[in-house]
């Protein structure tokens, strides 16, 4: 599980500092479900999911915790799907 929190951490990052926005500090009441998913995504598309939510959630204030319980329920095709949509 580590290493998958350092992987989506580190690419979350590289998507924020691209981003060219300020990055700003997560709420606990976010951060907390942000973290629950990323240690049980097991697959790359959501892991990319889940770095890209953490991103966004570091550079705005639009995420709500509804993203973090929707992207809890989907599957891996699911996140292939919605990338090939975004």
């Amino acid at each position: 599980k580590f290493e998958r929190l350092r992987l989506v951490f580190e690419e979350a990052e590289k998507l924020a500092t691209e981003s060219g926005k300020p990055i700003q500090e997560i709420p606990e009441s976010l951060f907390q479900p942000l973290l629950q998913g990323i240690s049980v995504a097991d697959n790359e598309e959501l892991q990319r999911a889940w770095a890209s939510l953490l991103a966004t959630a570091a550079t705005t204030n639009g995420v709500r915790v509804a993203y973090a319980s929707i992207l809890m329920e989907l599957e891996p095709q699911d996140a292939t799907l919605l990338n090939w949509l975004w």
